[in-house]
């Protein structure tokens, strides 16, 4: 594999690193500063000031990265037209799939502060498509073609999430957002992911609305597949295994996919 992606897996293994250790680096300093501006030193701290210290660091990893490796993706998100015709079809499919998700886990979701609807909705689409769809996937296609990079993409950004809860719908999504980014613009998929994320959101504050946004984006996305079927038929591109074999036979993939089987047995545990 080029050293350039292998440097590029490198950073993903040390943001792994900080993002495990959690509040400890993403949310101390705004802690620190919260507790100076309140005079509060008993420790209790409201989960929104630790969501803001989260975002925060999201928004500073995913710049440090982009800057690091790809500098022009902000210069192409700028330039990059949203395209208009994608817009309906490709937030019904999302917002379809995570409602059909949602309703087959069933699982209970807290009600979210809106630190923490900001963070999801908003803060981390826009700077997780500017660091995967962005730096990470473009830097592949240069080195590997498209087919292999929205393959590549998709996978390292559903490892990233560190879960095996998420996994499976995150890289699904990674695939989408990925040909999105591909043929249309990261802001088509920056919109799909902003959808996708949204469900969850309003599943917490409202879950009876999960029914009617499961019957509408169904119909959308229905009379979408029907009328390009032809299309979405020739969509997908299997990946060379060649390619496959290099992305993790070597030491920075290696690495990687340790901490995340680490992360996936605390997970089930």
């Amino acid at each position: 594999m080029n050293k350039e992606l292998k440097k590029m897996i490198w950073c993903l293994n040390l943001f792994c690193i900080i993002s495990l250790a959690g509040t400890i680096v993403s949310s101390v300093p705004v802690i620190l500063i919260y507790q100076a501006i309140n005079g509060n030193t008993d420790g209790n701290v409201p989960d929104s000031v630790v969501m803001l210290g989260m975002a925060i660091y999201r928004v500073i990893e995913s710049l440090v990265f982009v800057m690091l490796f790809r500098k022009c993706t902000l210069t192409e998100f700028r330039q990059e037209k949203v395209t208009k015709q994608m817009i309906v079809p490709s937030i019904s499919l999302m917002m379809f799939f995570i409602s059909c998700y949602i309703l087959a886990v069933n699982q209970p979701v807290g009600v979210e502060d809106a630190a923490s609807v900001l963070r999801n909705v908003l803060i981390a689409p826009i700077f997780e498509e500017l660091m995967f769809r962005g730096a990470l996937q473009r830097t592949f296609r240069k080195y590997c073609g498209p087919a292999f990079a929205i393959f590549a993409s998709a996978l390292l950004f559903a490892m990233y999430h560190m879960s095996f809860k998420q996994f499976f719908y995150t890289f699904l999504l990674g695939l989408f957002c990925a040909y999105l980014a591909e043929h249309y613009s990261m802001k088509n998929a920056m919109i799909a992911h902003i959808a996708f994320n949204s469900v969850n959101s309003i599943y917490s504050l409202a879950p009876s609305a999960i029914i009617p946004i499961l019957f509408l984006t169904g119909s959308i996305s229905l009379i979408f597949i029907g009328k390009h079927r032809k299309q979405i038929r020739h969509m997908w591109v299997k990946p060379d295994r060649m390619q496959i074999r290099a992305l993790f036979l070597n030491v920075p993939m290696i690495l990687f996919t340790m901490i995340w089987a680490l992360c996936l047995i605390a997970d089930l545990a």
